[in-house]
């Protein structure tokens, strides 16, 4: 759903984010195809700020795979961001 927004507009990239922002309870996990991450990285820095500072996390899947080859196992593609 998300990469579908990032494709399109940015406007629409942002009211999604202030949505996510608002309505966030826990943590947020930032998951994109290997070859979008440049537009999961954008997200992250998005929302990465505030009261989700250090609460969001961002996956970093190798070039040829895809969210749902991992099938649940994200643990060792945890990207810390400095």
């Amino acid at each position: 759903m998300f990469s579908s927004f990032c494709s399109s507009s940015p406007k629409n990239v942002t009211e999604l984010s202030v949505s996510i922002y608002n309505k966030a309870k826990a943590n947020i996990v930032v998951c994109t195809d290997g070859d979008a991450w440049e537009a999961g990285l954008r997200v992250y820095h998005e929302l990465n700020g505030g009261s989700l500072y250090n609460r969001t996390k961002i996956v970093k899947l190798p070039q040829d795979k895809d969210v749902c080859d991992l099938k649940g196992q994200i643990e060792e593609y945890y990207h810390e961001i400095k």
